[in-house]
């Protein structure tokens, strides 16, 4: 292998000229990110000459964008063939003034990377700064400091495809002196992967963003660059963002307003993307060991870890694009097709967000005036040992609509500050939750008769879409969906209530009180003291009162379940509520039939009573 890279050196390095080295640097310095890294660059003069195995390039008199000098740089190049180098040993000057902007320094600068001169891409790079330090201003307005910061390309075979790394990573990160707040980051890094049929070659496309960023009328650059990108298959694109000991103090307040955070994750993938469609993609942020509190209002939060996602799968990008874009700049005076709208919203296979995590905490204070003298004491204190929460839509582009969320909160505490009554800990103890789930899946949601519906409907000015109103009525009265619960559950100290059931919900009967056809669960352990409970809250309102009133038809209504319960075990009750028939006003209790009045019996007289009134 030795003698093999002895014998192609020396033909690759004859095959290059001083000349087209030269040539090569030259067009290799105007864009955003050259060569050089930093950039763009402009030169007085390219002088190069041959230096080992290869050229020394030295760029004479150099400045960034025109306007700030920098002085000589240099470089290294290795001819690897007649159109790729690889680049080492960068000289840059390890102090930058910037008249009326700062001053730049670094410690040292280091450069390894293959450079093609046909692409002007590095296929792979190693580029890393020390002790990087920005003071802006006359060096009198704070500084940005990064122990150090480090760019690393890297595209190699991955199978049939081509993997593409583009990582930027940064350590010892302070912000200070700059603005109201400090900011420090242990470590922060950001890697961009891509995998596809032809190779990706990031580098160039992160260039071309910035190029497109920094031109007049960037927007339609960057459009079009998206559109470009948007053109080609990939197997996969992913992006990464971590950091750790994040910090935010408020100079003026350190105690009083901060965030802090052990570490923090960005993650996003998007997989077989095409043109117009998607077919996963996902974005999800974690974060531990956070503790935030805010001055205004006084809160206090700490979380030991926590996780947001919001996913989707089989998404018409192209579509759904479109109609965002047709609602977010509505036209005005010229009609709108309500159905190439909806084509575009929903025609998702599925959309999701969810959280969840464990042990937090919330610390709630608040302000007294006494004697003229501000104190602030703490009110109260929540934490949930768990929790998690979700909410997705699925289905859609098979014409088969279903909405699900669920809810699940565990390990529930209330902790009451000084500033809490004695006589309000029985309520709170009561009624707050140490347990709450909640689980609905909602289906059969048509929606292609809603666009059936939608058909002939045209609007003129989206902002005032008053022409939707009446078919958006008779869809939702032609709508039976599906509704399955899980093991609901809501615990506090005093009692535990759970309930699961499948029914069919009819929105035409909603004004008949129970507009819905299947079978309910519940149970419930705790009555005998709920009961208690309600007696003792008699004893202490004014008798006769709307409280009094409402407490002692609480009471009657629980009596009357508890008699028409079966016995649970354990001291808990059960009842079978079943809804055989949504056109007759009756319910069944454990196998006994309650019929109840129809309530639009009792609308004209309720009318006539209100106009009577003077």
């Amino acid at each position: 292998m030795s003698a093999c890279f002895f014998v192609v050196l020396p033909v690759a390095l004859a095959a290059q000229s001083v000349d087209k080295v030269r040539s090569d640097v030259l067009s290799a310095l105007s864009t955003p990110l050259p060569i050089t890294i930093v950039g763009p660059l402009l030169t007085r003069d390219v002088t190069v000459t041959e230096e080992g195995d290869g050229f020394r390039a030295v760029l004479g008199d150099t400045s960034l964008m025109g306007l700030f000098p920098l002085g000589d740089v240099s470089l290294h190049l290795t001819p690897l063939d007649d159109e790729t180098y690889r680049v080492t040993e960068l000289r840059f000057p390890e102090r930058l003034d910037f008249p009326g902007m700062g001053v730049l320094e670094f410690a040292g600068m280091t450069l390894d990377g293959v450079w093609s001169s046909r692409s002007r891409s590095y296929s792979s790079l190693q580029w890393v700064t020390d002790d990087l330090r920005f003071r802006p201003g006359e060096g009198d307005r704070g500084q940005v400091s990064l122990g150090r910061l480090g760019f690393d390309v890297i595209k190699e075979p991955d199978g049939a495809d081509t993997e593409s790394r583009f990582e930027i990573a940064a350590n010892a990160v302070a912000v200070t002196g700059m603005g109201p707040q400090n900011v420090a980051l242990g470590e922060v890094r950001a890697l961009l992967t891509a995998n596809g049929e032809e190779p990706v070659d990031l580098y160039s496309v992160i260039r071309e963003v910035l190029m497109s960023a920094t031109m007049r009328n960037g927007g339609a650059q960057l459009q079009v660059l998206g559109q470009s990108l948007l053109g080609n298959r990939y197997g996969s694109v992913g992006l990464e963002l971590s950091g750790r000991d994040l910090s935010a103090v408020d100079v003026r307040r350190p105690d009083e307003s901060y965030f802090r955070a052990e570490s923090v994750e960005v993650r996003a993938a998007l997989s077989d993307v095409a043109p117009r469609n998607w077919g996963g993609a996902e974005v999800a942020l974690r974060f531990a060991g956070l503790d935030q509190r805010e001055a205004i209002p006084d809160v206090v939060m700490k979380v030991e870890e926590a996780m947001i996602r919001l996913s989707g799968g089989n998404l018409p990008v192209a579509d759904m694009m479109a109609a965002a874009m047709t609602l977010a700049n509505p036209p005005r005076g010229r009609p709108v097709a309500v159905s190439p709208l909806l084509d575009g919203l929903v025609g998702f296979g599925k959309l999701e967000i969810a959280t969840e995590g464990r042990s937090v905490w919330v610390e709630t204070y608040e302000q007294r005036f006494r004697d003229g003298q501000s104190t602030t004491e703490k009110a109260f204190e929540t934490a949930f040992d768990r929790w998690g929460m979700s909410f997705g839509l699925a289905g859609f582009d098979r014409n088969a609509g279903e909405v699900h969320f669920a809810t699940d909160l565990r390990g529930g505490r209330f902790v009451p500050g000084a500033t809490i009554p004695d006589e309000a800990l029985p309520h709170i103890a009561a009624w707050f939750p140490n347990v709450l789930q909640a689980q609905t899946r909602v289906s059969a949601l048509n929606d292609g008769f809603l666009k059936r519906l939608f058909t002939d409907v045209e609007i003129r000015d989206l902002r005032e879409p008053v022409e939707l109103v009446l078919p958006l009525m008779l869809y939702v009265a032609a709508t039976v969906p599906d509704v399955a619960t899980g093991e609901n559950t809501y615990e506090t100290d005093l009692f535990r209530i759970s309930q699961s059931g499948q029914y069919r919900f009819y929105p035409t009967e909603v004004l008949g009180l129970a507009p819905y056809e299947g079978d309910l669960r519940v149970r419930m352990s705790g009555m005998p003291g709920l009961l208690g409970y309600l007696d003792d809250t008699l004893t202490q309102v004014r008798p006769g009162s709307d409280e009094a009133t409402a407490i002692g038809m609480a009471k009657s209504a629980l009596i009357v379940l508890r008699n028409l319960a079966e016995d649970g075990g354990a001291g808990a009750h059960e009842w079978e509520v079943g809804r055989p028939d949504v056109t007759r006003r009756e319910i069944e209790v454990n196998g006994i039939t309650l019929r109840y009045p129809d309530f639009m019996q009792y609308m004209p007289m309720l009318f006539g009573m209100a106009a009577m009134r003077p």
